[in-house]
């Protein structure tokens, strides 16, 4: 991946994490205790997980379960209804810019 690559990336996933986030604004803590997570399908790479860090995302290379390996690259400070919802809307929206992506969903 090159360094515009990489930009690109962590420019995409800021935004798209404001958009998630601004989805759930009051919308109330209930439903389920999870652990969904959306996940974005790159291969791993250090210099953007670097990157990823400096910009605030929280995000982290995942190789399990069927979904395939990729980054587990967003997680709100919510549980429930309200962190599927961002996950979802995440996922939705990373998608449209054209990254390969789909929702992990675990209840714990």
């Amino acid at each position: 991946m090159t360094n515009a690559q990489r930009q690109k990336l962590v420019e995409d996933a800021v935004a798209c994490a404001r958009i998630a986030w601004a989805s759930i604004e009051g919308e109330q803590d209930g439903g389920t205790c999870n652990f969904d997570s959306a996940l974005v399908h790159v291969e791993r790479d250090e210099k953007l997980e670097a990157m990823m860090k400096e910009a605030g995302l929280r995000a982290f290379y995942w190789t399990h379960g069927l979904e395939g390996p990729g980054y587990k690259f967003f997680s709100t400070r919510y549980q429930g209804c309200p962190n599927t919802t961002a996950q979802e809307r995440f996922a939705e929206e990373m998608k449209k810019r054209g990254y390969e992506t789909c929702v992990y969903y675990k209840m714990d």
